[in-house]
């Protein structure tokens, strides 16, 4: 729905088969609005309607879905990591943070929209497996001191390679996908090393029990909205 209204405006306002210089394109792209795969194509140069909307609407509009098109990703490529996870579970767990440092070091190069995809995949894919290999049981099975030490170590790498490239941007990792691999993996591995063990919300929270369970079950909305 996103995606026909979206479109179609564009369309009406002059977006067109040869936005891509090559039709064909143009009407194979306009595909990853239904399956994002990969980045939906959007109008760069549309004017907008004044006073409603600014000429970057569709910008702003097909942004924020690389969020989707990751998560599809991260979707996709579940039942193998799971399967990664319980033969060789550590190997599995750094593998995207391996595949960031890669990039990093441009050790091979791909298309531009591939690019983005797996970069992405390389920045958030650590905290995906770490999620499943909590489900599974594999930081439980570490001695207790073990993730208190070396969450610190990738949550400090994190920074200090955001401080070797001067932080680009002010304090905002986005533009810096290693630091930021680096950093998140180090803190949702100890944020999932404390978090607790409850069967049942202790009844102090249980006010809280409802709204949290309605805010985990459209976190993809809220993100996008927001």
């Amino acid at each position: 729905l996103l995606g026909a209204i979206g479109v179609t405006g564009m369309v009406a306002q002059g977006w067109g088969p040869d936005a891509e210089g090559h039709p064909g394109w143009w009407w194979q792209h306009l595909l990853y609005w239904v399956l994002p795969l990969s980045d939906p194509p959007y109008a760069y140069d549309v004017a907008g309607i004044d006073g409603f909307l600014g000429a970057s609407w569709p910008e702003e509009l097909a942004g924020p879905l690389w969020y989707i098109r990751a998560y599809l990703w991260f979707v996709l490529f579940s039942p193998l990591i799971l399967r990664g996870l319980r033969r060789l579970p550590w190997p599995t767990l750094l593998a995207p943070l391996a595949l960031a440092v890669a990039l990093r070091l441009e050790l091979f190069s791909t298309t531009d929209r591939l690019d983005s995809a797996i970069t992405d995949f390389s920045t958030f894919g650590a905290c995906w497996v770490l999620g499943m290999a909590h489900q599974e049981g594999v930081l439980k099975r570490l001695p207790a001191y073990v993730v208190p030490s070396i969450a610190p170590v990738f949550a400090g790498a994190g920074l200090w390679w955001a401080n070797h490239e001067g932080f680009r941007s002010g304090f905002d990792l986005d533009s810096i996908p290693l630091a930021q691999a680096l950093w998140s993996f180090g803190c949702v591995l100890l944020l999932l090393h404390l978090s607790p063990t409850w069967t049942e919300w202790p009844k102090r929270l249980r006010a809280f029990d409802r709204p949290i369970t309605l805010l985990n079950a459209r976190a993809v909305t809220v993100y996008l909205w927001h």
